[in-house]
């Protein structure tokens, strides 16, 4: 769970400094270096760029996923590459595509972004949801 929690805070911070520089990344990449100095790095580029955190974690969350072992983890990283300028992607709709949802949460997410600029500090964020498959359930 505190990898998870680390991947988390290390992708808020990514998607802040791209939200802030007015840029999109298409191609998302972490680093894990074991307690043994070995290390992976794996990437994946979206169809589309984003600078949208949920879009992003899901990628970071599945990389690791993919790639954990059983090793002590001795250092993460969370970077993007393939940037483009925000004012400069333009993304063409599908009407098959459009969810009402997206919209309100696209809001929600300015909204969450200003609150935490006017502070210059990340005092509120959105949630995420993750399974936890060690906690038993009780009746």
């Amino acid at each position: 769970q505190e990898i998870i929690d680390k991947l988390q805070q290390l992708t808020r911070k990514v998607v802040n400094r791209l939200q802030n520089d007015l840029s999109v990344a298409k191609t998302i990449m972490i680093q894990v270096r074991y307690y043994d100095f070995t290390q992976i790095t794996r990437s994946y580029t979206l169809e589309r760029h984003s600078d949208n955190f949920y879009d992003i974690y899901a990628v970071v969350e599945r990389l690791y996923d993919e790639n954990q072992t059983d090793k002590p983890v001795r250092l993460l990283g969370v970077s993007v590459s393939n940037l483009m300028d925000a004012k400069d992607h333009i993304e063409q709709l599908s009407i098959y595509d459009l969810n009402k949802d997206l919209t309100k949460d696209e809001q929600v997410l300015k909204i969450i972004h200003s609150i935490n600029d006017t502070y210059g500090q990340e005092l509120i964020h959105k949630g995420s949801r993750r399974k936890n498959t060690d906690k038993k359930h009780e009746n």
